[in-house]
């Protein structure tokens, strides 16, 4: 076999703006870079089986499920969910649930004691509050503390009844420039975890000019770790079940989408507890979809474009729905259910412990999840990525030669994804392999213009791909996976002097969503005996 240039295979050479292949014929070994760019960070998957965020132009080896890495070529993707880690954000809404860090990690006592102002009776012993009394404008009560951004607190009271007062962290004395932690005192204990998005020195107490006098006991504020997330972290939570006889809850209203297209709905889950519900509800008919997470399974499901439930490392899967839009706003709902068989926002009395841990959801406009895009207050956008070279002349088949790639291959149903094209010296001189709409490998070949070959596979399943393309004048063959799939002994070869990986021939659009385990040309037709050994599987 006359191989002239191989990628990948377990062999991965990159840096900034390059990723290497390599010639190892009479085992000389050359290096062959590949132009490599994306002009944003990007997060993959590292050996070690955790996300890992790269930076610009930084190529991705992704080892979700192997040990020899895949490159990851992606189209650019938006991320519409602004706070995709932090679930203590108000942004999300708790009904019947609650968000929670982890208890077992917590802390000192961040508040030894309270500065009395604008109360008429007020008095505190350590961390209890005895009693709080509305009196003047803007009433509050502060107590010095050290809170500092990007760390989880837990703060917990007893209230002797609900007021409409909120509890503010601040850099101020007057709690001014203030995150609000509560807008309101509930009667009996309140507890809420909560993710600090600054440094902060104070916290508080902010009435309006009059409410119904309280007591407030047992305050206590610490800071916790949360739980271990996909990226090695303790910035995971828990969605936890209330004690409320029906639905347990995290939401988020009204997030701006495009009418006609499809959406994809991603989240990061793990716990046997319970079964974790996903709905894409308002502009999209209630579509909802059950993740059992003791098996990794699908369950109950309606609407649904696509779903999928993937295993990570640690027990975490990424659970992920695809849904038609049918309107201009969408309700993203997770729901805790008692069973993979439960119905559409299923209610049950819970028992206020039980739930699942959770972290990075993501909201994306196309047909399938790509990989995470963290977000901190804004949505997010990932660029695409695009690998091409000009190899020398030596190395590239132009009248004569083979292509080979091997992809783990996912469905997806979309259009046009190209696994790979050679290039001529204009738009009409190519050969390109890529999958359709139906999941068909397509191949084709064009000299000035004209089609000399056009082929398209039977449909094809989730798995491994190893597809390899023969071509000479009058002398043609496609293979998959060790079985000849097509020929052709009519037409003539372009001079072919580019190539590029995971993009079409304009070298622009139709980005390739599936990983690239291995990349093989050969400046030579090899012969068919030669084609079934090398695609077997």
């Amino acid at each position: 076999m006359a191989n002239t240039l191989k990628f990948g295979n377990g062999e991965w050479y990159g840096k900034k703006d390059t990723i290497l292949a390599y010639n190892d014929e009479n085992s000389n070994y050359k290096p062959l870079p590949f132009d490599f760019s994306r002009a944003s960070s990007a997060t993959v998957i590292n050996k070690d089986g955790l996300i890992e965020e790269v930076g610009n132009n930084i190529p991705r080896i992704d080892f979700l499920g192997n040990t020899k890495g895949a490159l990851k070529l992606e189209p650019q993707r938006t991320n519409l969910i602004t706070y995709s880690e932090d679930f203590t954000n108000p942004y999300w809404t708790k009904s019947g649930a609650s968000i929670q860090g982890d208890p077992s990690t917590a802390g000192s006592e961040l508040v030894t004691s309270w500065t009395n102002k604008d109360f008429a009776s007020f008095s505190s012993s350590g961390s209890n509050i005895t009693q709080m009394v509305s009196s003047g404008s803007g009433n509050n009560n502060y107590s010095a503390v050290t809170i500092t951004s990007g760390k989880i607190y837990k703060l917990k009271f007893t209230s002797s009844q609900s007021i409409p007062c909120q509890i503010r962290i601040s850099p101020n004395t007057n709690l001014t420039g203030a995150s609000v932690v509560l807008n309101s005192l509930l009667s009996g204990t309140n507890e809420v975890y909560f993710t600090a998005s600054s440094n902060y020195t104070y916290i508080g107490f902010y009435a309006p000019n009059s409410f119904t006098d309280t007591q407030i006991s047992n305050f206590t504020l610490k800071e916790v770790q949360g739980f271990t997330s996909p990226d090695g972290t303790t910035n995971a939570y828990k969605l936890v079940e209330g004690t409320n006889n029906g639905g347990h809850t995290a939401y988020k209203l009204n997030t701006s989408i495009s009418s006609g297209a499809n959406y994809t709905y991603s989240v990061f889950v793990k716990g046997t507890e319970r079964v974790l519900q996903m709905v894409l509800s308002s502009g999209f008919a209630s579509n909802f979809c059950n993740f059992d997470l003791s098996d990794g399974t699908i369950g109950s499901k309606n609407g649904l474009v696509d779903s999928n439930i993937t295993s990570f490392s640690n027990g975490w899967y990424r659970c992920d729905i695809t849904a038609l839009s049918n309107g201009a706003s969408a309700h993203l709902e997770f729901i805790l259910a008692e069973s993979k068989t439960s119905s559409r926002y299923t209610t049950y009395q819970g028992n206020g412990t039980s739930g699942v841990y959770i972290y990075g959801a993501q909201l994306e406009q196309g047909s399938y999840a790509t990989s995470y895009i963290p977000t901190q207050g804004s949505a997010v956008t990932r660029l695409k990525d695009a690998c091409s070279q000009t190899p020398p002349t030596s190395v590239i088949g132009q009248t004569e030669g083979t292509v080979f790639a091997e992809i783990d291959y996912t469905p997806h149903s979309i259009n046009y994804e190209s696994v790979a094209s050679l290039q001529g010296t204009s738009t009409q001189q190519y050969l390109e392999c890529y999958f359709n709409s139906a999941n068909k490998i397509n191949i084709g070949i064009y000299n000035g213009g004209a089609v000399q070959v056009s082929f398209a596979s039977a449909s094809q399943t989730k798995g491994i791909k190893k597809i390899a393309i023969a071509y000479k004048s009058n002398d043609f063959a496609v293979y998959l996976n060790g079985t000849q799939i097509h020929t052709d002994n009519s037409g003539s070869v372009p001079l072919l002097s580019s190539l590029g990986l995971g993009i079409n021939y304009s070298g622009s659009t139709f980005q390739l969503s599936q990983p690239i385990k291995q990349f093989q040309l050969y400046n030579t037709r090899l012969s068919n005996s030669e084609l079934a050994a090398l695609t077997q599987v």
